[in-house]
């Protein structure tokens, strides 16, 4: 039967995040029908097993590529909102979430819709001063090196 809920049914649904590390992982079905490769980090090709991981892109044993200012920056940036806006700061997004942007560094709104946790709402909500403060941190590394 795979992954549709009845014989016949929609062979493409995906298994909810909330599952991984709780109950063992059949691999997902691609749009295809046959078998994806499951989630593997972006440096040792090692599997990803927790949602943190998977949202990185890389597997707790490899260090963090994220420029730690930016970090800062996103992290005082999302407080000062949350705060605007009378919302908890996970709200806006979560510590794993800015950890990846600052890790990926995305130039454009495909760069951040790439990144799990980010859709559309967030990305029209909050990219352009995402997007800002990632060319600023790039601006400010090339300076550093030149």
């Amino acid at each position: 039967m795979g992954l549709s809920r009845s014989e016949g049914g929609r062979k493409t649904r995906r298994r909810s995040r909330f599952l991984n590390g709780l109950a063992p992982e059949s691999p997902p079905v691609s749009k295809a029908g046959g078998r994806a490769a499951p989630g593997r980090c972006r440096f040792c090709t090692g599997p990803l097993n927790t949602p943190a991981e998977i949202k990185t892109g890389r597997c707790a044993n490899c260090p963090s590529t994220a420029d730690p200012d930016l970090l800062d920056e996103l992290k005082a940036w999302r407080r000062t909102l949350a705060s605007e806006k009378s919302v908890p700061p996970y709200v806006i997004f979560t510590d794993v979430t800015l950890q990846a942007i600052a890790e990926r560094s995305p130039l454009d709104d495909g760069g951040l819709l790439a990144i799990p946790g980010i859709g559309r709402v967030k990305l029209d909500s909050f990219g352009a001063d995402v997007l800002a403060m990632v060319a600023k941190s790039i601006k400010r590394a090339a300076t550093k090196t030149s």
